[in-house]
């Protein structure tokens, strides 16, 4: 079922399978592409190794000064990188079918961010700034912190396709 969010159609997770047969007289029978359709457990899996896999797990985020609009190539060390903290949320609470999630704080005078123009933010999977992978990058924030202020900032990717038996 293709459904439109945000101004863009999304029909969900998808991934394909390629089968080729090698023929022990030499022949090669190409049998194509075949979409494939990933199960719901298969969507919670997905979820869940975002927030709990050990060697990429995408458990920070990070906040910087970046203003022009992001592309799929952006980096990790291209969006003005200010501040990068571990999630609150790094346990099975933080995924379900449908999404996972990241919650982080950045405070102006706790983070050194007073007075510092934030406008993107980012999920990444590498605690050092500057490191890691950009999982998702976020420009138009327009946020400045005074001293005793706090940014709570929660982002999220979605993974599979809406009421499928939702987890959490």
């Amino acid at each position: 079922m293709t459904q439109r969010i945000s101004d863009t159609i999304f029909g969900g997770l998808m991934g394909e399978f390629h089968a080729v047969v090698y023929r022990a007289d030499g022949s090669i029978e190409d049998k194509g592409w075949r979409r494939n359709v990933v199960t719901k457990v298969g969507l919670n899996r997905i979820a869940n190794r975002a927030v709990n896999d050990a060697s990429s797990k995408a458990g920070f985020l990070a906040v910087g000064t970046r203003t022009t609009v992001a592309s799929l190539d952006t980096a990790v060390t291209s969006f003005g990188e200010v501040g990068r903290k571990i999630s609150t949320v790094l346990t099975t609470a933080a995924q379900s079918r449908e999404w996972f999630f990241m919650v982080a704080t950045f405070g102006g005078a706790a983070d050194g961010l007073t007075a510092v123009a934030l406008d993107s933010a980012v999920i990444c999977d590498h605690v050092n700034s500057g490191l890691g992978i950009p999982w998702n990058i976020v420009n138009g924030l327009a946020v400045t912190l005074q001293q005793s202020d706090v940014l709570n900032l929660t982002a999220r990717i979605r993974v599979g396709s809406h009421d499928i038996d939702h987890t959490a």
